[in-house]
């Protein structure tokens, strides 16, 4: 017996006092509700309502019956309604990992103007580089850049790109001159980002075809900002996505090499659990995240 279903049956009984209108009201069968009110008197050992040709008679245990069910139907009924509106609502808390750069570059000033237009969500941010399982570690959602995702049960939504791009500062040109080809970066030092699965090989397209070079280089980091700095000062060749340097190379502070061997766009997701119904909160700021990030950090790709 669907013992829900049934006291849900009872109550229209009562209500409406005929099985005929309770069925018409409740789209089911005489039978089915004639069934719903046996089962439930089975169990009960307790007649609620008796039948007879006129219609139906309430009993004196079924009007007492119905008076505390009714209560609890109700009850449950604002619960479900309170806990949807709490999902509709701009409340909760929101767990996001974020990437280092990225995430302090661009990310953070996004979720300082979220919190501001929805003062009643909570933001528990993570900032690394390392791979997170967000149903693991119970994140809501991640911000990943990467030039495709590995096929998962994770939903991702592309909300910006970004071009790698090679570059150094005039003073270390001036010192040992400007590349011309990929090949031509085994002579120089390399300023290697060590956050990828092949740090000390950089790639390149040449017409469509891929170009491998291997580089080496005194200084091996995790972070692109702090390659950034050592770049500024002259330390060597780096290759990093455009929309870290976009400024410095505005400035002529960093000059772009190797324009013409680009690699393909990478792109920047957020990662959010497909599995189950996304809250309300999380959906707003996956939306937020889309609308101002895709229009600032898109834009950064013609430089």
């Amino acid at each position: 017996m669907d013992k829900f279903k049934a006291l849900q049956t009872f109550c229209r009984v009562v209500e409406l006092g005929s099985f005929t209108k309770t069925a018409e009201a409740l789209a089911m069968s005489k039978a089915a509700i004639s069934n719903h009110i046996t089962a439930l008197e089975s169990q009960l050992n307790v007649t609620l309502i008796k039948r007879h040709s006129r219609g139906v008679m309430i009993t004196k245990a079924g009007m007492a019956y119905y008076e505390r069910v009714n209560d609890l139907l109700a009850q449950l009924s604002e619960a479900d309604e309170d806990i949807r509106q709490y999902e509709r609502s701009a409340c909760g808390h929101i767990r996001i990992s974020l990437p280092v750069s990225i995430g302090l570059m661009f990310a953070a000033p996004l979720i300082s103007e979220f919190m501001t237009h929805y003062p009643d969500i909570v933001i528990e941010a993570t900032y690394s580089d390392d791979y997170v399982d967000l149903l693991k570690e119970k994140y809501d959602l991640a911000l990943r850049g990467s030039a495709k995702l590995p096929d998962s049960n994770i939903k991702a939504k592309k909300v910006g790109a970004f071009q790698s791009i090679t570059c150094a500062s005039p003073s270390y040109l001036a010192e040992h001159g400007t590349p011309n080809d990929p090949q031509a970066l085994k002579r120089h030092r390399a300023l290697i980002y060590t956050g990828v699965s092949t740090p000390m090989r950089w790639h390149y397209l040449d017409q469509g075809s891929d170009i491998s070079v291997a580089v080496t280089g005194r200084y091996q980091c995790n972070n692109s900002l702090a390659l950034k700095q050592a770049a500024l000062d002259g330390s060597g060749v780096l290759r990093v996505p455009n929309i870290y340097v976009a400024d410095e190379l505005a400035r002529g502070e960093l000059v772009e090499l190797l324009s013409d061997y680009r690699p393909p766009e990478s792109a920047i997701w957020v990662l959010y659990n497909s599995s189950q119904t996304v809250p309300h909160r999380v959906r707003l700021l996956i939306d937020f995240i889309a609308d101002r990030f895709q229009v600032g950090a898109s834009s950064l790709t013609e430089h």
